[in-house]
């Protein structure tokens, strides 16, 4: 049994803790240096993620000939419990994720996704479509996106999800590795 010791120093004025070990065996057979050295390579790099660009929220009354409207961010619509501007918070809150290996290339691309509601109930995230289906998902499929108290409304929200750069700083400073 061989074990690795990985030390991971962080940055005290971001997080509370600032230093971290990380013990963990594995049998003689792998290959400790090439493992270790990925390890510290993905906890020091700025990790970037999916996220909602883009968002258009429609709404219309339940008949028959009603059409989808736009509204504006200030805009309350009677039958949706939460204001617009939450309803785009809880969006822009979204993050997804890649589930299809073949699909790991597609961090410089974008897609679309969709969400309809039609009646009473809650819009969650995992009620989400996309352009690439079965392959993309959200992270936080629980997350609320809006609650339909109304039989007459239907809500149909269309997005522009980008892959984007983390706009924050790592936490890591320094990882450091030893195989014993």
């Amino acid at each position: 049994m061989k074990l690795i010791k990985l030390s991971v120093l962080r940055n005290q004025s971001i997080i509370s803790t600032n230093y971290s070990v990380l013990r963990i065996g594995f049998p003689a057979s792998l290959e400790l240096n090439y493992f270790s050295n990925s390890i510290r390579r993905s906890l020091l790099r700025d990790i970037g993620t999916f996220k909602i660009t883009e968002k258009l929220i429609l709404v219309s009354r339940r008949n028959i000939f009603s059409p989808y409207e736009s509204f504006s961010n200030s805009a309350n619509l009677e039958g949706i419990r939460q204001s617009i501007k939450e309803v785009e918070t809880n969006l822009l809150s979204l993050a997804f994720r890649v589930k299809n290996k073949r699909y790991n290339g597609i961090e410089n691309g974008s897609f679309f996704i969709n969400f309809g509601k039609i009646g009473t109930g809650k819009l969650r995230a995992s009620g989400l479509k996309t352009t690439i289906p079965n392959e993309i998902e959200a992270v936080n499929k629980s997350k609320l996106i809006l609650n339909i108290v109304s039989n007459q409304i239907k809500v149909k929200i269309i997005g522009f999800v980008e892959f984007l750069k983390a706009n924050y700083k790592n936490s890591i400073v320094n990882v450091n590795y030893s195989c014993d």
